[in-house]
């Protein structure tokens, strides 16, 4: 049974077929996941925000102790790799700091 459903209305994301999801991945309106993707969460959800896009070859990795929150509509090259992580549009810091919510920044 997969884990894997949108967190929001609006267009359904855009997942290529050689992207692997793995654990509880909560993907986005309009979000787009392209090829070579690796997502992979471990004992926490990893949230990938609406509108965003992590392009060829990236690795997202999320644990309980550090997950990962991605903001909507927000970027990533080729071969990115976020490691327990919270990133909302052009700020990311990491998990263990003190910063707000993406909820809570002005959209990009």
């Amino acid at each position: 049974m997969s884990l894997n459903r949108p967190l929001g209305d609006g267009p359904e994301p855009e997942i290529a077929g050689s992207a692997v999801l793995v654990g509880d991945v909560r993907v986005g309106a309009g979000a787009i996941l392209a090829q070579g993707l690796v997502i992979r969460s471990e004992g926490t959800a990893v949230r990938v925000g609406d509108h965003t896009a992590v392009l060829e070859n990236g690795v997202i990795i999320g644990t309980r102790e550090h997950p990962v929150s991605i903001g909507r509509r927000t970027a990533f090259g080729h071969r990115a790799v976020i490691v327990g992580a919270t990133v909302c549009g052009r700020r990311a810091t990491p998990t263990a700091s003190a910063s707000p919510p993406c909820a809570t920044t002005r959209p990009v």
